[in-house]
């Protein structure tokens, strides 16, 4: 009996202290557990503050941009082979000018084996029209298991397309979104930038 009322006495005193928690947890909001520091998308990415009507949002090309180490001659090696592999598979002639947000073929740029733009480490770049979206997203997904890839859709307003709108390949890496445009920029290959974005 007295084994009994003592563990009972337990499980009120450890319900009773676990509704006390919930209690000032739900209190205390957001200011209970502190936030770590690079484990939130928003340490990486900013969200984009300004204004936009997503109902006029248009896809007019997407980019892949694979990543790797310059300094790891395997990471080099691997992100080359792989390249080569996707300019044969897919005939992919050099860009002509930018290629940012509007060209009329699929394209590639060079192998940068430094950060450029918003990319923090080496990257290779392809320009994608919409209509060889899916085959292209299939081929990256079969064939790069180790590398990082990012695609994200050209609307005209680069910070969010590189951000909120972007899909990743293996991982996020942390991009330099002070590169990145807000946006409105011209979507009809008026303007052309020498930043691969």
């Amino acid at each position: 009996s007295w084994d009994l009322d003592h563990s009972l006495s337990k499980m009120v005193k450890l319900l009773f202290f676990l509704v006390l928690l919930i209690a000032v947890n739900a209190h205390l909001g957001d200011h209970a557990i502190p936030k770590q520091p690079g484990v939130y998308f928003e340490d990486f990415h900013p969200v984009s503050t300004v204004p936009f009507d997503p109902t006029n949002l248009k896809y007019y090309s997407w980019h892949i941009h694979t990543y790797f180490f310059a300094n790891d001659p395997n990471s080099t090696a691997m992100a080359s082979q792989l390249r080569n592999e996707f300019i044969s598979a897919f005939n992919v002639r050099p860009c002509a000018g930018g290629c940012d947000t509007y060209c009329p073929v699929i394209c590639h740029w060079e192998l940068n084996l430094v950060p450029m733009g918003p990319h923090p480490i080496g990257s290779w770049g392809i320009y994608l029209p919409l209509e060889h979206f899916v085959k292209a997203v299939e081929w990256m997904t079969i064939r790069s298991p180790k590398l990082i890839v990012l695609f994200h859709p050209n609307s005209g307003y680069p910070l969010g397309d590189h951000t909120e709108r972007a899909l990743w390949l293996h991982q996020k890496l942390p991009l330099v979104t002070s590169a990145l445009d807000v946006g409105p920029i011209p979507t009809d290959g008026s303007v052309q930038s020498t930043n691969i974005v």
